[in-house]
């Protein structure tokens, strides 16, 4: 059982943590929109399989060039099996599938969640441990993710009770949540084990495997040479960056920190996905865009804030 960690970073060691937070947040901000152009040509159950399977391969790639050996007890198996299972087949297909049928806002809505659930998740395994500072930057952080997407959600609103597929995306983009929750969780004392990059690639081809018996139900009358580049370009964006690069720096930092604290920080990528959306499509930053940086601001800076115990000790 691995020990929970909940004490606030030195000054050095927030800097460090910070910098690589807005890495992972950049990235995670731009997946949505990648993943968009990539399934808007592209079966989602087979672009998550290739996606997985070349980033697994990548791992591999990258454990041999390092000398890592991949050595996994005959008991860790089965927790493998379960997180390979939960990354891949099971939360590519809710995520991919969700923001087919149904759009970005809703992704955003369903994962601005993320931080609450992990919060009460670590708690109920016993990876942290329970304080008020961080109950009220969960929910200061999850109010200013809805309330920064709440414009796209309501204009949609009518849409998605009219419309059985975006229903349908809804129920899937729940699905994805719950599974990445379930994932990060279980995934944690396996990154504490044998590393972040010896587990991904673990779970990254293993899942592939389990995704295989999909990818040929899945493909059908699929024709690679009738799609864009667009959709090449996303499916390279969420292969390589995200699932590749993104994952490693994600996992390197929750080996190291508090998990609920980091998911706090990282929830700000919506914040950035709406910029980057207004840079690159002209679309207007509503007040209540404002608001909900605000809201997340104050999130970050109730979990990032030093404990007023270490100050306390001579």
């Amino acid at each position: 059982m691995t020990k929970a960690t909940d004490h606030a970073p030195e000054p050095r060691e927030l800097t460090a943590l910070l910098g690589l937070v807005f890495l992972v947040a950049i990235l995670a901000a731009l997946t949505p929109i990648a993943v968009r152009f990539a399934v808007a040509e592209l079966p989602p159950v087979s672009t998550g399989c290739f996606r997985f399977g070349i980033a697994g391969a990548l791992l591999a790639l990258t454990c041999r060039i390092t000398g890592r050996r991949i050595r996994i007890e005959r008991r860790h198996w089965l927790i493998f099996l379960v997180a390979a299972a939960l990354c891949v087949p099971i939360n590519q297909l809710g995520f991919l599938g969700g923001i087919k049928l149904a759009n970005a806002s809703h992704a955003g809505l369903f994962y601005a969640l993320g931080p609450v659930l992990v919060f009460w998740a670590s708690l109920l395994v016993r990876q942290t441990v329970f304080r008020w500072a961080m109950f009220a930057a969960t929910l200061l952080s999850v109010a200013g993710a809805l309330v920064a997407i709440a414009p796209g959600f309501s204009a949609s609103a009518g849409a998605s009770r009219a419309d059985k597929s975006m229903l349908l995306g809804d129920g899937l983009l729940f699905i994805a949540i719950l599974s990445w929750v379930a994932f990060v969780m279980i995934s944690k004392p396996l990154i504490l084990k044998y590393g972040p990059l010896q587990t991904l690639t673990v779970v990254f081809l293993l899942g592939t495997l389990l995704d295989l018996p999909l990818l040929f139900y899945d493909l059908g009358d699929f024709r690679p040479a009738d799609v864009g580049w667009s959709a090449w370009a996303g499916f390279a964006f969420i292969t390589v960056m995200t699932s590749y690069v993104n994952y490693l720096l994600w996992y390197n930092v929750i080996a190291r920190h508090d998990i609920t604290r980091v998911s706090v920080l990282v929830n700000i990528h919506f914040l950035f996905t709406v910029v980057i959306e207004h840079l690159v499509f002209g679309e207007r930053i509503a007040s209540s865009m404002v608001i909900g940086c605000a809201f997340t601001l104050a999130g970050v800076y109730l979990a990032t804030r030093p404990s007023p115990k270490k100050y306390e000790q001579k």
